[in-house]
């Protein structure tokens, strides 16, 4: 887990420009909610189209998931404003506008910032999951003992909010590609993922890893209020992960060759999306069909 949360946080602090092919949206909204919008259209255009789909689709219709996907883009998307107001509450922080540290470590400000660097736009890989991270021989030998990890499959990354990327990453914690994921035990536990946000961060931000470190007298504190507001701001963008690749599946499940159950694989992300909304946005009333 080491090398992958030191690896994300250097990704995280690239900047590929527009000429590479990588970006196709505005870096300071990011790409995913354009990219999802696209996912949604042509799901349930080709369910309509579908004249076996009507009565058989279990939970997976996509025109009810859609009305979802709005309500969750009101709550995480962010906008380009500068500076909140009532009609755009989620601005977003940018590597343009550089994060400025916390004043001090009292349990607001650490609140304030975590908010901010969780949804700051930055370069992101978006399906770090096992089958995309290669173990690899290093100095070219083939010593087992000496290696390193390789990522592959860049196909979907580019500017996004790093708690996205990085919620993506906690979710395919659980057993995703063999279809039996375990929510409540595989996803990272408090302590894991507070072991995986310290490296990150090291990488990601060594100013910001210096600033926690150096505040001897209230370290623990300010380590404590930072990583506990980053693991709020990083469920709640799993569910962009659990309702993305659930609307992808049904995408792929009319065009991909793929022998695979692209069906089953949705329905299990939008379990996960479910049990996710339950515990990060308790308040809100279930509009999903079961």
């Amino acid at each position: 887990a080491a090398p992958i949360s030191e690896w994300m946080g250097s990704l995280h602090c690239l900047d590929p420009t527009d000429d590479e092919g990588v970006c196709k949206t505005e870096k300071g909204v990011g790409e995913c909610w354009e990219k999802m919008d696209g996912w949604f259209d042509l799901a349930v255009g080709m369910q309509q189209e579908d004249e076996a789909f009507e009565g058989t689709g279990g939970g997976l219709d996509m025109k009810v998931w859609k009305s979802e996907w709005e309500w969750l883009k009101t709550e995480l998307q962010p906008q380009p404003n500068p500076q909140p107001t009532p009609e755009s509450p989620h601005p977003v922080i940018t590597r343009a506008a550089k994060l400025t540290l916390p004043e001090d470590a009292s349990p607001e400000a650490l609140q304030t910032f975590a908010r901010q660097f969780a949804r700051e736009v930055v370069f992101t890989h978006m399906d770090a999951q096992s089958l995309n991270i290669l173990k690899v021989p290093a100095n070219n030998n083939n010593n087992t003992d000496d290696h390193q990890l390789s990522f592959i499959d860049f196909e979907y990354a580019g500017y996004n909010p790093r708690a996205v990327d990085l919620g993506n990453t906690f979710c395919e914690c659980c057993d995703m590609n063999n279809l039996k994921p375990d929510y409540d035990t595989e996803y990272p536990t408090k302590d894991e993922q507070d072991w995986f946000l310290r490296r990150y961060i090291a990488a990601a931000d060594p100013g910001l890893y210096t600033w926690l470190e150096s505040h001897t007298s209230t370290e623990q504190q300010a380590w404590d209020g930072l990583l506990e507001e980053l693991r709020l701001e990083i469920g709640k963008h799993a569910l962009v992960s659990h309702l993305g690749w659930a609307v992808w599946g049904v995408c792929q499940s009319y065009t991909s060759p793929i022998e695979f159950e692209f069906r089953k694989y949705s329905a299990l992300r939008l379990e996960g999306y479910k049990l996710f909304q339950q515990q990060f946005f308790p308040t809100k009333q279930q509009q999903t069909t079961r």
